[in-house]
């Protein structure tokens, strides 16, 4: 039946066109309807092969009915010289409309058409469709040779842990609870804890490795040298041994250093730092002696990280805003300040002290997490920092153009619709030879349709989008779209838009519901 269709078509698209134009002069004129028949709707397929859109228009000219929306020529009956579908003379949502005159019309969108994903905008995390929809990093912890750990929130799997690589993206990722806080990285395995759990994942892949209850619920808990440290509200941490075997997490008592009650400590495989009202401390991995550091005067102290040479410390106070290497004797060997309008929130550091990542707050809510690595710089005693890795967030919800640019943040109008032309329907002559488009948002993705609403061209299935924008490409008969969510705005490319044509299907008269 599909080749018989197709044949039947491209004879009277080739052979017949005085039937046709006959036929379509037929068409044009109100076709009565009798009592009790649905509406039977018949046209002159377009001289070009696509997809078809048809909605049918009340006397007013509103759009009370979408019917075919990007349906191929086989959602159709084939009738001697036409394609013939039926309208039950209701709404798009069920309901039965009024008797009267109503108009069936709509466009086929020629097969050349491409519709090509190309970038996304304002969050460098979304580097392709199926990576997780990061909203906000809340730690990070810097391994081995640059990969990161990050625990995030994101949409709409919630808070998550992901290991990151610079070089190929994210290596896996892994859902937690709300709670969840980032322990550390020991022993092949990431751990972190939610309430008086402590649970590890694979290093290699993400998976669960095991998982046990600690003896209390901490307020802080960290890891270094194969040892987990906890500290309850009140008082000196507890110290476990950590150990995996068939699939379990076990934790085993040790004795530690005299180590005092803190709010804020960190651990690496260099050692472990800590930070009291009165001063900074550092325990090197391998020693039983916790010394203090005479740092003077003390910083706001907002982060910590243990390197070989000493410990990082992030001064983040009302008038600090800055990165110090400190070494044990309380002499500050390195410093890195920030960019005016950002302030570090997280920091870690390479066992080495060769590279940093940071975490920054900025201007409008932007966020960003940045790696670097340090350099010799042989003219000068500075260090050099080069940026080796950058991800940054901007909030986008009301995304727009200013001078012809994609902003982030624009409440000037522009981008609401575009006017193409489209190809001559020679079987129609007074058919239109252009069309004005709109982006719209609807419960499925995002369309292109007219400004009555029929739509025309699907873009994508993406959901919760919140806004979107359309523009001329560089080329004639090419589009741009933007469609974003608040998290990020993706930027889609439309080519062959021209190869379109209208058609009508004539008005016909829609008896009352009781007559039908």
């Amino acid at each position: 039946m599909e080749t018989l269709r197709r044949l039947t078509t491209a004879g009277f698209r080739q052979g017949r066109r005085f039937h046709l134009i006959l036929l379509a002069a037929l068409l044009t004129g109100t076709i009565p309807i009798q009592a009790g028949d649905p509406v039977r709707i018949a046209f002159l397929p377009p001289e070009l092969e696509g997809r078809y859109t048809l909605g049918i228009f009340d006397s007013n000219g509103k759009l009370v009915r979408v019917l075919k929306a990007d349906a191929p020529e086989s959602a159709f009956r084939v009738g001697l010289n036409g394609l013939i579908t039926e309208w039950d003379g209701r709404g798009d949502t069920g309901e039965p409309l009024p008797p009267g005159e109503y108009v069936g019309r709509g466009f086929v969108l020629g097969n050349d058409v491409e519709i090509e994903g190309v970038a996304f905008h304002f969050n460098d995390w979304m580097g392709s469709e199926d990576a997780p929809q990061i909203e906000r990093v809340s730690d990070i912890r810097l391994h081995g040779e640059g990969d990161l750990i990050v625990l995030a929130r994101t949409r709409p799997e919630g808070q998550i842990l992901a290991r990151f690589a610079p070089e190929t993206g994210f290596v896996w990722t892994s859902t937690c609870p709300g709670d969840a806080q980032l322990v550390g990285a020991e022993s092949g395995a990431v751990l972190y804890r939610s309430g008086q759990t402590l649970v590890a994942l694979s290093w290699a892949d993400g998976k669960e490795r095991g998982r046990t209850d600690l003896p209390f619920e901490p307020v802080l808990a960290i890891v270094s040298a194969g040892k987990c440290l906890v500290w309850p509200k009140e008082g000196p941490p507890a110290a476990f041994g950590l150990s995996f075997a068939s699939g379990k997490l076990t934790l085993s008592p040790e004795k530690i250093a005299d180590l005092p009650g803190t709010l804020l400590a960190t651990g690496s495989p260099a050692g472990i730092a800590w930070v009291t009202p009165t001063g900074l401390g550092l325990q090197v991995s391998g020693t039983d002696v916790a010394r203090p550091i005479p740092l003077n005067p003390l910083p706001t102290v907002a982060g910590l990280a243990v390197s070989q040479a000493g410990v990082w410390v992030l001064a983040s106070g009302p008038k600090e805003n800055a990165v110090l290497e400190v070494a044990a004797d309380g002499s500050v060997l390195r410093a890195m300040a920030s960019d005016d309008g950002w302030r570090f929130t997280r920091l870690d550091a390479s066992t080495d002290g060769a590279m940093l990542a940071v975490l920054e707050d900025g201007p409008a809510d932007r966020q960003r997490l940045r790696v670097l690595k340090n350099a010799a710089n042989p003219d000068s005693d500075k260090p050099v920092w080069s940026v080796i890795l950058k991800r940054e967030i901007t909030p986008c919800a009301d995304f727009g153009f200013r001078d012809g640019k994609l902003v982030a943040g624009d409440p000037a109008k522009g981008g609401e619709s575009v006017k193409i032309p489209i190809l001559e329907n020679s079987l129609e002559p007074e058919a239109p030879r252009s069309v004005r488009l709109v982006p719209r948002i609807t419960e499925l993705g995002s369309e292109l349709a007219t400004p009555e609403g029929l739509p025309v061209v699907r873009i994508s299935t993406q959901p919760e989008l919140t806004r979107a924008k359309v523009r001329e490409g560089e080329k004639p008969g090419n589009l741009v779209v933007y469609q974003g969510d608040g998290l990020v705005v993706e930027e889609f490319h439309l080519s062959g838009m021209e190869s379109m044509m209208a058609f009508d299907c004539g008005s016909f008269e829609l008896p009352a519901e009781g007559e039908r």
